[in-house]
């Protein structure tokens, strides 16, 4: 309700300064305007708010606030050039001004309420702001396939333009539709469990892959792919993972591959969001009560635990004995894609090793650390943004 009141109030705003203060010329000047805006608040946000949180400044509320700031700056230097480049006050007559005020102002307006939906969904609010898109408990994958949108699924459109965009006559080496694929239901998910004080960020360097770390199971296994993740508990300004009140926690839906097809590993054009099925944990570890599916091969011993991705993990202090806490986390890769960057919360991307295919060697590498045949394999996951 609250979003829908929002798109209603900013596009008639849009329409009405269109019909009254605008010409047909400057109508279509403030849409461009608006474009401007908004490929260059999605655009650079990340960059910003990474910049203000290595500071030590803006906490969770880095990212909203660098959208916004960049949105409305882009937006009044276009507007202004266009406004100084229109110096002659050309009239195209009363049926083009009134066209240009309904088209043009309304696409402006679903691009501004698109971005202060995007903006609020990035604020520390909770799941239900400014919309409710998924339950707070109960998420899986099946949920995944059908949020909940307002009537005018405004941040959808703002996302998708850009998205495109991106794609095309604005695509670089990081294109958003990779980092930031099904871009609206990743900033939702990130929110889910903010009542129970997750935090919704994490520092550049919070998370790691190390190399052989992307371990691809067969046979009796289902054939999954297991990462190996390892958290950093430095605070969130110095790179970690540590929120302010000393807590390292996340939500599985706060974890996600992005995929794309074999030969196409770069981060150009498009990929696809997988989230995961659960953790695999030490057999011996897991409550009896606790259903799981026991894993064979190189990991004998050990056992697939599903869990929904709104259940919080809350790690402890003894997680990170040997300074990081490491987890392995199953996901249910597609057959035909190769997962080339994994995503810890909104703003933490590491860059994924090569899969290899399970076996004892690695899994006894990964335990040694590899310093039996460090010098073999190259470093892998550190840290990287678009």
């Amino acid at each position: 309700m609250i979003a829908l009141l929002i798109i209603f109030i900013v596009v008639l705003l849009t329409m009405a300064y269109s019909y009254l203060k605008c010409t047909a010329l400057t109508s279509f000047s403030t849409l461009i305007a608006a474009i401007f805006g908004s490929v260059v608040a999605l655009g650079y946000y990340d960059a910003l708010a990474r910049f203000i949180l290595d500071k030590g400044y803006g906490g969770q509320a880095a990212l909203p606030l660098s959208l916004i700031l960049l949105f409305v700056l882009t937006f009044a230097i276009v507007r202004s050039a266009a406004d100084f480049a229109l110096t002659t006050n050309i009239e195209l007559g009363d049926i083009a001004k009134r066209i240009a005020a309904v088209i043009c102002g309304s696409v402006t307006g679903l691009i501004i309420s698109g971005l202060i939906l995007i903006a609020l969904a990035l604020a520390p609010l909770g799941p239900r702001w400014p919309y409710a898109r998924f339950p707070d408990t109960g998420v899986s994958a099946s949920t995944l396939r059908s949020p909940k949108k307002p009537v005018i699924n405004a941040d959808g459109f703002t996302a998708g333009l850009f998205s495109w965009i991106s794609r095309g006559s604005l695509s670089s080496s990081k294109s958003f539709a990779v980092y930031h694929d099904d871009f609206i239901n990743q900033i939702h998910l990130n929110t889910l469990q903010s009542k129970n004080k997750v935090y919704s960020i994490a520092g550049s360097k919070a998370a790691s892959v190390p190399a052989r770390g992307v371990r691809k199971l067969a046979n009796d296994n289902e054939n999954l792919t297991v990462v190996r993740i390892e958290l950093s508990n430095s605070p969130v300004k110095r790179g970690g993972a540590k929120d302010p009140d000393g807590a390292v926690s996340f939500s599985p839906a706060q974890l996600r591959l992005i995929c794309k097809p074999p030969g196409h590993t770069d981060t150009r054009g498009a990929g696809s969001a997988v989230y995961p099925v659960g953790r695999v944990l030490a057999a011996r570890s897991i409550d009896r009560d606790t259903e799981k599916t026991e894993l064979t091969g190189p990991f004998t011993g050990k056992a697939l635990v599903r869990q929904d991705l709104s259940t919080p993990v809350i790690l402890a202090v003894a997680d990170f004995a040997s300074g990081k806490a490491l987890l392995d986390v199953a996901f249910d890769v597609p057959s035909g894609s190769v997962p080339v960057l994994l995503e810890f919360k909104q703003n933490a991307v590491v860059k994924l090793p090569a899969p290899v295919e399970a076996s004892d060697e690695n899994e006894e590498f990964l335990r040694t650390g590899g310093q039996q045949d460090a010098p073999a394999d190259a470093a892998a996951g550190n840290a990287t943004n678009p």
